[in-house]
């Protein structure tokens, strides 16, 4: 087939986490000579202080285009600067390539500007894990205007589902395919807790404890008190071994990184790392005794190895809990106190993952591939509740 005869289908991904949710379909398109595959790539992964993952990227048979953000500052400011850079990359992009789809996953504020330009292209947005609760982030905002600007849409399960529907999305543009989360982990030959240990040059006999912390977008000042909280705890339980990771790039980003490379200097079975890579997390994700932190992975992933997981604060209140989950509220007795409890029932408890069995990455390639993009209507109805 000619290439002008090839549908083009674009994927944008802003962080490590998200393209490893997204790998998957890329690669199946990517081997599919009636598309092309295009992939933007921006957010931490061009950023060397997260990284640089775009070295993790698969480069075959996919054409990458660059969008490199300023996240050298750590305000407000930095967000508006980096819309209007967006804004213009896109559109410069968009005239060169004339893309007949872009594919968008979750809620990331670059995600969200880049959909909110493109809309005005009048090209169809698939979205992915829309109709997700995070009531305590900005996330929440931005992944439910995202839905707003697509026009099909991927979700993990019937709750999800029926939340777009309350959005005013029609049911027949609602997919229920599962959680991508699962995918990823069914696709990978996982490291056992020795080569983990290897890895990381850590005590295989003692209790290896994860620790992923993100900022609190809504409350600046919880981003302190969580941080110091967490390094409190760590500093009183110098006999487990901690696996930190960076944080996302969040307005309040700068001082989890510089609380917690302060603690991985001064104690030595702490390692602090800008990025595991996909199969050195969720090998952690399955073998460690504890995670703790406010990521996602809590919710979506570690459910999967029924981990134990104590969730600080309120950025992921409204997301279902499985029974391997405790909620710490943003105070040092509540931390240790579940920290100790979840210690305690360390892989008893059988969790049932609320983001459903392997299988959405398949699904939701064999779905976009039969579509006729032309047939899709760019004129969006509102679906009223009767």
């Amino acid at each position: 087939m000619s290439l002008s005869n090839r549908k083009k289908i674009c994927f944008i991904t802003g962080s490590r986490a998200e393209y490893g949710l997204i790998e998957k379909i890329i690669e199946l398109f990517s081997k599919n000579k009636s598309f092309v595959t295009y992939l933007v790539v921006t957010g931490s992964h061009l950023n060397k202080k997260f990284g640089n993952t775009i070295k993790d990227i698969s480069k075959k048979n996919i054409i990458i285009k660059k969008i490199k953000l300023n996240l050298n500052s750590d305000t407000k400011k930095m967000i508006y600067v980096n819309q209007h850079k967006l804004s213009e990359e896109i559109h410069k992009f968009c005239e060169d390539v004339k893309p007949n789809c872009f594919v968008v996953l979750g809620d990331r504020f670059e995600i969200f500007s880049l959909c909110s330009f493109i809309q005005f292209l009048n090209i169809p947005i698939v979205h992915i894990h829309g109709g997700e609760k995070t009531s305590g982030s900005i996330d929440d905002q931005l992944r439910h205007c995202i839905t707003k600007m697509s026009h099909l849409h991927f979700v993990a399960n019937k709750e999800f589902q029926e939340r777009l529907i309350q959005l005013g999305e029609f049911k027949k543009s609602t997919y229920i395919v599962g959680g991508l989360g699962i995918d990823k982990i069914d696709r990978m030959q996982l490291y056992t807790k020795q080569e983990i240990c290897e890895k990381l040059q850590f005590n295989l006999n003692k209790k290896n404890i994860l620790i992923t912390l993100h900022p609190d977008t809504l409350e600046a000042n919880n981003t302190i008190k969580m941080t110091n909280l967490i390094c409190k705890l760590v500093n009183k339980f110098k006999n487990f071994n901690f696996i930190i990771t960076y944080p996302n790039f969040d307005i309040g980003h700068d001082y989890i990184i510089k609380k917690f490379r302060e603690i991985s200097k001064k104690i030595q079975n702490v390692t602090f790392h800008k990025s595991l890579g996909d199969k050195l997390y969720l090998s952690a994700l399955k073998h460690c005794d504890v995670i703790i932190g406010n990521s996602s992975s809590g919710f979506t992933e570690a459910p999967y190895f029924n981990t134990p997981v104590v969730n600080i604060g309120d950025r992921q209140k409204g997301r279902p809990i499985s029974k391997n989950i405790k909620n710490a509220k943003i105070n040092y007795l509540s931390i240790e106190n579940k920290f100790k409890l979840s210690l305690k029932k360390n892989k008893i408890v059988k969790s049932v993952n609320k983001y459903g069995k392997p299988g959405a990455s398949n699904k939701i390639y064999k779905i976009i591939r039969k579509l006729n993009f032309k047939n899709i209507n760019l004129k969006k109805e509102f679906y009223d509740i009767k």
